[in-house]
């Protein structure tokens, strides 16, 4: 009657009914595992070493390698290897042996030599696809490079390379950790077969692809040749709508699709116009925003407001503003999406169409309301209509996505140049196009000039405006957010302006030099450990501006200045500024501005150079990374800041508070922890891996200064 149940380690004994159970518990049985057991050169084979007993201390041995000890704190240790990409075929034995006892294991892998190896490239998709001519396939062409047991062969150089007229980026890629490899291929502009190959370890493989001719089904061209005068101007829609006509047609095409909702009926010019022309919101004080179209230019054209054309299907529409070049036009279009496109049609004005098909020959298709051309070529080569000569560019595309807008955001329009930027780089594309819109009757009585639109907003901010302009201009600022408000600007000259998120509503002001609130950081760690001869970033607005300088002043000393942009200014603090608060004054064409800050004797801190790689580089100078480890009883060096004053003279100029590197936790004593040489602010830290660390390809390091310590970060050791 006595009942029995193993378990991982032991078993237990119970009697039907008893109140109490026997455990027993297995001895360990120390194991060396090695996965895979066969790896070829380049790859990454993961090694355990376990079975011991708790805060045993084992000597690791393997072949080719410096013995390294551990002390096991839960019985188990784990590593990664990376296989040199020279390695030469055959056998690898790890044994782990406990010091203090007879307790030990081993095992082997098969290294293979990928050179050697008998490896098979294979395609996984991308083959027998079709696509509109000079557009890219909507799938991309993938192959995968496995050895003989059908394990992935990372690391391999594949080439690709197409049929004449047809391209295919990139042409040169190496096989991820999966053994994959993928590239795009764009179709000849032109019907017909497109071939493309891709070539890998002596092997070839091809894809075929068609182009075709193609359209968007039961795209309706609406026509502008309606009753009616546009927007809350003097012209008529059959004058100046095209605008109107082809957001018409877009929005009906998506309706009929029943992609978009109808509260205001089917959309076509008439029903948009008068929607527009009464379309008001109320900003936070009540006051009405009437902005379906704008009028921004020296003359009185009623300009469609493109951001508030959504609001006729529900709020259900997101304007995207694309690059305006015929490759992305096609993409899009080829994706089944219609493009706006914004035409000058120089001393004529503007003009737009939609792009709703792409022919034989890679030309675009049009929409058009107007001159009824069906091929952008027209435009582009230059037509005669009603006497005149017409001949015009693509300045701006635009595509309505079927969605609620992704951040309300902000809108400037302005009739002269445009450029919103944050600390993140800038708001994207610039929607321009002339302020008159053509009618194809008549020259306009004067040189149309340009409109500029931005949309910004999908971050917090803050935002730098920029408006370039020789003389005089006009513009308008609308919060896009609910309640938002709305201003008209003007200048005589150009300007630039700040904008700042407060709560739910964007406010617009003048830009002046502001520093964020704790915006003076360590320029590696980006925290507030700061020290004499570091390097500092300090964050805000109105930093700097084009055609001037930008100072930094700390404790009325100047400081170095290494880099300003209108977000950031990085700079060293001078070596003679002695530790405790600090006062830190900046000054940029847009102001001044002071913020205290607290130095240190010591803030040491470890450079990185992308979200998981730091700037440690091995002996030969190569970028240290998980498939480039450095090897132990080499060399490598650690770029950081923050360490303190220095000594010596000449080219090196060692930390005076001594530096010890933690490397998995273990210290090691560098044979240099100083400034390097010829820079400003940089310190390196060269350490000689010793040959009994245990190794890792993600290894904890930091460095410790007394009492304080750095960033960790990772390093690849084997």
């Amino acid at each position: 009657g006595l009942r029995h149940q193993d378990f991982e380690g032991g078993a237990i004994n119970y009697a039907p009914g008893s109140a109490t159970a026997n455990v027993v518990l297995n001895p360990r049985q120390p194991l060396v595992t090695a996965t895979p057991a066969t790896v070829l050169s380049g790859t990454a084979v993961h090694l355990v070493a376990g079975g011991f007993n708790n805060g045993a201390t084992v000597r690791v041995s393997q072949t080719g390698q410096p013995d390294f000890v551990v002390t096991l704190t839960s019985g188990a240790y784990a590593w990664d290897v990376q296989v040199p990409s020279a390695a030469s075929s055959g056998a690898v034995t790890i044994r782990a042996a406990d010091v203090n006892s007879n307790a030990a294991a081993q095992a082997t892998y098969t290294v293979r030599n990928v050179a050697s190896a008998a490896l098979t490239l294979s395609t996984l998709s991308g083959d027998h696809q079709s696509g509109a001519p000079g557009a890219l396939l909507p799938q991309k062409l993938a192959v995968v490079v496995q050895d003989s047991s059908g394990n992935p062969a990372p690391g391999q150089t594949v080439t690709f390379a197409a049929s004449p007229g047809a391209q295919v980026t990139p042409a040169s890629v190496v096989t991820d950790a999966g053994g994959m490899a993928t590239a795009a291929l764009r179709l000849p502009v032109a019907e017909g077969v497109a071939l493309a190959t891709a070539q890998a370890a002596r092997q070839v493989v091809t894809f075929s692809a068609r182009a075709a001719a193609q359209s968007l089904t039961n795209f309706q061209a609406l026509s502008q040749a309606v009753d009616g005068t546009l927007g809350n101007g003097a012209d008529s829609i059959r004058q100046k709508g095209a605008l109107l006509t082809a957001v018409a047609s877009i929005l009906r095409y998506h309706q009929l699709r029943n992609e978009l909702p109808q509260p205001n009926g089917l959309a076509d010019p008439v029903a948009l116009n008068q929607f527009l022309k009464s379309f008001c919101v109320l900003d936070s004080q009540s006051n009405k925003i009437c902005d379906g179209f704008i009028s921004l230019g020296a003359g009185a054209d009623q300009t469609v407001n493109l951001w508030r054309v959504g609001a006729f299907a529900a709020n259900s529409v997101d304007v995207h503003i694309e690059p305006a070049d015929l490759s992305t036009v096609r993409d899009l279009v080829a994706s089944g999406a219609p493009v706006l496109l914004a035409l000058n049609l120089g001393g004529l004005g503007s003009h737009f169409v939609v792009a709703d098909g792409i022919a034989r020959d890679g030309s675009l298709v049009i929409a058009d309301s107007l001159f009824g051309q069906t091929s952008l070529n027209s435009y582009l080569n230059g037509f005669a209509a009603n006497n005149i000569a017409i001949k015009g560019a693509v300045t701006g595309a635009v595509r309505l996505l079927l969605q609620a807008p992704r951040a309300l955001g902000f809108l400037v329009s302005a009739g002269a140049t445009v450029a919103a930027s944050s600390a993140s780089g800038t708001c994207g594309q610039v929607l321009q196009f002339p302020d008159t819109a053509a009618t194809g009757a008549a020259t306009p009585p004067r040189q149309p000039s340009a409109l500029y639109f931005a949309h910004c907003g999908e971050l917090s901010g803050p935002y730098q405006l920029d408006i370039s302009a020789q003389g005089p201009w006009r513009g308008t600022f609308t919060d896009l957010s609910p309640n938002g408000t709305a201003a008209s600007l003007s200048a005589d000259a150009a300007g630039s302006y700040q904008v700042t998120r407060t709560g739910s509503q964007w406010t617009l002001a003048p830009l002046a030099l502001t520093v964020a609130a704790s915006g003076i950081a360590n320029a590696a760690s980006l925290t507030g450990d700061l020290a004499p001869g570091g390097l500092i970033s300090i964050f805000g607005v109105g930093m700097a501006a084009a055609g001037s300088t930008t100072t930094v002043e700390i404790n009325g000393e100047s400081a170095k200045v290494l880099g300003a942009s209108g977000f950031q200014v990085n700079a060293q603090i001078p070596f003679d500024i002695p530790p405790g608060p600090a006062t830190v004054k900046v000054v940029s064409r847009y102001g001044t501005a002071h913020q205290q800050i607290v130095v240190s004797n010591v803030a040491p801190a470890i450079f990185a150079i992308g979200p998981s790689q730091a700037a440690i580089t091995n002996q030969d100078n190569s970028l240290n990374a998980p498939a480039n480890p450095a090897s132990r009883g080499n060399w490598i060096v650690i770029y950081a800041t923050g360490l303190g004053p220095i000594s010596g003279s000449g080219s090196l100029r060692p930390s005076v508070t001594p530096v010890l590197a933690m490397i998995g936790g273990t210290a090691v004593t560098p044979a240099y922890a100083g400034l390097t040489p010829g820079t400003d602010g940089l310190y390196q830290v060269n350490v000689q891996l010793p040959p009994g660390l245990p190794p890792g390809l993600s290894l904890p390091l930091y460095l410790k200064q007394g009492d304080s310590a750095s960033n960790t970060v990772s390093v690849a050791i084997q």
